[in-house]
């Protein structure tokens, strides 16, 4: 798997939406898209302005479903569509439209590519008369029209596991199994820049993978060249390193939690009188003992001096 490029800490994962813009700058490009600048202020500017030149065939691609204006804008799995940035991106639309981006509305597209499926949003949508149907030949795809307007939402979680959809795909929620699918398939296909954004989007879901799971996918190890088994083998020593710290924070949680809940005499049941001792002061061994467990403290104390001395 590729180095990260952006971040040199393996376990600070970068916002997804740069992450998106470029991967799906890269694919529109190669197909032949143009990739438009957006003359809207900062407020009302879409993620992406796509237009398909004419003669440029879109038949079995990640893009199939364009039309000749794509008004494009991403929600990641924590940035779920509400209502106000719906009506934004409708805004957008309409102001393209109105720049004479399009001759007729037809031709354009606003398109919403969503992590997760956007459910609350699209029971709102219905409540108000705009009922969101799923596409039967891409049941991925969510259609509505909304007055002139001809929105589709496209949710990354429910692409088929596709080379064509691997770019949307990685962008899945990765508590889902079709990111764990999709990120097995790229070690196996050895798609190492698909695999670095993978990195650079989730690092602590990416290094807990294990080296032997790398293996396994790949073929055998001498079947790899002795850079990447270096490589993969750096890797399995970060996510290894990961999964300590990991497991350490954990435990610390489950004993503060624990602490939190047990008496101060349950906490402690079963230690040794020095150990219940060990850093107190002298006022705070005293505190709230009887004049009998005061005597039986100064005189292990005395018995520890002696024992020092001596």
């Amino acid at each position: 798997m590729a180095t990260n490029p952006v971040s040199d800490e393996s376990e600070n994962s970068v916002f997804p939406d740069p992450l998106f813009k470029v991967v799906t700058r890269a694919q529109a490009k190669n197909l032949g898209l143009v990739v438009e600048d957006s003359e809207l202020q900062f407020t009302t500017r879409a993620d992406l302005v796509l237009s398909v030149p004419p003669g440029v065939n879109l038949e079995g691609t990640l893009f199939d479903f364009f039309r000749p204006w794509v008004m494009l804008e991403f929600k990641g799995e924590n940035d779920q569509l509400t209502l106000p940035k719906f009506i934004i991106n409708e805004v957008r639309t309409s102001i393209q439209f109105l720049q004479n981006k399009a001759e007729d509305f037809t031709e354009i597209l606003n398109l919403i590519v969503s992590a997760r499926r956007p459910d609350a949003f699209f029971k709102l949508a219905k409540a108000n008369g705009i009922n969101f149907k799923r596409n039967k030949e891409r049941p991925w795809l969510w259609q509505a029209q909304v007055g002139f307007q001809t929105v589709v939402v496209v949710v990354c979680r429910d692409l088929p596991l596709e080379q064509r959809y691997y770019e949307w795909l990685i962008f899945s929620p990765s508590d889902s199994p079709k990111w764990r699918q999709c990120v097995r398939a790229l070690v196996k296909e050895g798609n190492y820049n698909l695999l670095s954004i993978v990195r650079q989007l989730k690092p602590k879901e990416y290094n807990m993978i294990s080296y032997g799971e790398f293996l396994e996918l790949i073929g055998p190890k001498g079947s790899l060249s002795p850079e990447e088994q270096a490589r993969i083998a750096e890797e399995q020593i970060e996510g290894e390193q990961f999964a300590l710290k990991t497991l350490a924070q954990t435990n610390l949680e489950w004993l503060a939690k624990v602490l939190n809940v047990l008496e101060p005499e349950q906490r402690l049941a079963g230690l040794e009188p020095e150990q219940r001792l060990a850093g107190l002061e002298p006022e705070q061994r005293l505190e709230g003992l009887t004049p009998e467990q005061r005597q039986q403290l100064l005189e292990l104390l005395s018995s520890q001096s002696d024992q020092n001395q001596g």
